[in-house]
């Protein structure tokens, strides 16, 4: 990755949303996006639609999953970190 591509992630990460153009973009690019994407927008529009959503306000979610009880995406990722971080700081080392 060159110096200009990582200029665009961290204007992407800091930025926090994309156009709807950029996000198809970003999920066409990306094989397990894309997979997914189309595996929703033939079963789900609706849900579809809120992925592309999910891409455009989240451009650099990596592990995009379904919250079934909350009808949301999340970056499963993120909250995977989150969950480190926590356990890190409960009693001041790692669990």
């Amino acid at each position: 990755m060159g110096i200009e591509d990582m200029f665009k992630k961290t204007k992407e990460f800091f930025s926090g949303s994309i156009s709807r153009e950029e996000a198809l973009k970003k999920i066409e690019a990306h094989p397990v996006k894309k997979q997914a994407y189309n595996k929703l927008a033939a079963e789900d529009p609706a849900k579809a639609d809120k992925y592309i959503e999910f891409i455009q306000s989240h451009p650099v979610a990596k592990y995009v999953k379904w919250n079934e009880e909350k009808q949301i995406f999340q970056d499963a990722g993120l909250y995977g970190l989150s969950g480190l971080e926590a356990k890190k700081s409960e009693g001041g080392g790692v669990k």
